[in-house]
């Protein structure tokens, strides 16, 4: 009893101390609890990874993380279309804000609004894939109750879908014109802007006819044709047919009835052809050989591709190659006034660099699942372990990386923050010759312009000296000497 009874207490001693961090000094007992990390400045973090209250090194984007990968939560901006959110456990749920508009997912329900300071601006509450209400972006009221019936607004690219009974009636609206269907998809009509007209009994026999062309088929998918109607801008016009999968053929004319290009296939989509006043292609047999060259505003495109051994897509402004599909890629592309370069071994390495004059300017590049590295303008990261094997998205680095991440490296300009095991072991120096040094739970110290302080069991005795006078620690959260405590640093 009187062993347990010491237990208790030492515990009870120790929680005080991780609980209650002296006022004028930031508590170091990383993995278990630290306040204040070096490289952030600012805020906390506890049990590792899985609790914390940070800023992002460097920036105003801040992170806070509950019982990680179950709740985390950021403001600031993490990447180039998030401002605000959170997730739970994403991809179950998760909710995003950026400027006015906002939007919320709950595995199967979703709230979206476009702007919430205006009543009348466009909303959604679904909970897929039953029920659907909201307004649209007209500003109107909708419901539905699928399959029984109602109306959803801009849904999959349509201004409205209504239906009742579905598949018994279903009708749609999309940029001026308007559809009807009985029996989806069957029996269907359209009609409307661009001289739309369309009339089918699937997979029997369809028309579809506006002012640029009309198709036709006869027991779908099996005979198909069109007629392209002469061009008012230049008269070209053509023609095409097809016997699937046998064959087919396709020819286009100028205004003066003369052939200007034609294309063909056998067996589709193994064995085609074509050839026009700007195009050329050839593939026999699909996908193994292809080649192709066409003239666009930007120069001439040429590809070709001996599937799965080496392919290439180059022109002026951008080049594609593979080998050995899908494990080797590279290609470069132009960003603005600056150009990008990726090289990648699926799923071992991939690198990306970007280029400004033909100097790089950024570069990042990861070793699955061993590291990755990033690298842009005075800052630099690397994280070990990294096992996700791509890029992106933000969501992963910010919820689930951390997780894995047994080692970390950060450097921005002229700090630098090695971080092993969640912060058991830690090394900090900066440019005001700041250092400090950790192993948890046997030592930490820190040295400064201003003075210097020495830890023993994250506080359990320590001695130091601080603006010229001398500081002492004793039982984890005693501490005496140095200067007034500064008021502490208002949160962003």
């Amino acid at each position: 009893m009187r062993v347990t009874a010491t237990i208790c207490w030492g515990l009870s001693v120790l929680a005080a101390g991780l609980a209650v961090p002296p006022p004028a000094s930031a508590f170091e007992g990383a993995p278990l609890w630290e306040t204040a990390p070096e490289v952030n400045g600012d805020g906390w973090r506890a049990l590792g990874p899985f609790f914390q209250d940070l800023p992002a090194p460097g920036g105003p984007y801040r992170e806070e993380a509950v019982a990680r990968p179950f709740f985390t939560a950021f403001q600031g901006a993490p990447d180039d279309y998030q401002s605000r959110g959170w997730e739970v456990l994403w991809p179950l749920a998760f909710g995003r804000r950026q400027g006015d508009g906002a939007y919320q997912w709950v595995t199967p329900f979703l709230h979206s609004r476009l702007d919430p300071l205006d009543s009348a601006s466009r909303e959604r509450w679904w909970l897929l894939p039953i029920w659907f209400s909201g307004r649209d972006s007209g500003g109107q009221p909708y419901w539905a109750v699928f399959p029984i019936g109602g109306t959803i607004g801009d849904w999959l690219g349509f201004d409205h879908v209504t239906f009742w009974m579905f598949p018994i009636y279903v009708a749609t609206d999309k940029n001026g014109v308007t559809s009807t269907c009985w029996l989806w998809p069957i029996f269907g009509q359209a009609q409307g802007a661009n001289q739309v007209d369309k009339r089918r009994v699937f997979p029997f026999y369809g028309r579809t006819q506006d002012a640029r062309q009309k198709r036709t088929y006869v027991l779908w998918p099996f005979w198909n044709q069109v007629e392209q109607f002469p061009s008012p801008r230049t008269g070209r016009r053509g023609d095409g047919w097809m016997l699937f999968p046998v064959c087919g053929g396709q020819h286009q004319y100028d205004k003066e009835g003369k052939e200007t290009g034609h294309s063909w296939t056998v067996l589709w989509p193994f064995f085609s052809g074509g050839e026009s006043e700007t195009m050329r292609y050839f593939r026999c047999p699909w996908p193994f050989y292809r080649t192709a060259s066409e003239e666009s505003r930007f120069g001439k495109e040429t590809a070709l591709h001996v599937w799965p051994f080496y392919g290439a897509t180059q022109s002026p402004v951008r080049e594609t190659h593979y080998a050995a599909w899908p494990l080797v890629h590279w290609w470069r592309a132009p960003e603005g006034n600056r150009e990008r370069e990726y090289t990648g071994v699926m799923p071992v390495f991939w690198k990306e660099t970007v280029r400004e004059k033909g100097q790089p300017v950024a570069w990042h590049h990861q070793v699955w699942p061993l590291w990755r590295f990033e690298h842009e303008s005075e800052t630099a990261r690397l994280r070990v372990l990294a096992l996700w094997p791509a890029s992106g998205p933000a969501v992963i680095y910010r919820t689930w990386a951390p997780l894995w991440t047994l080692y970390s490296w950060d450097f921005r300009a002229g700090t630098a923050y090695h971080d092993l095991l969640w912060g058991m072991a830690q090394y900090h120096h900066d440019a005001e010759r700041t250092r400090k040094c950790a192993l948890f739970p046997i030592f930490n110290y820190r040295v400064a312009p201003d003075g210097y302080e020495w830890q023993l069991l994250t506080g359990l005795v320590g001695w130091g000296r601080q603006a010229g006078q001398r500081t002492g620690r004793a039982l984890w959260f005693i501490h005496w000497g140095g200067p007034a405590a500064p008021v502490a640093a208002k949160r962003l």
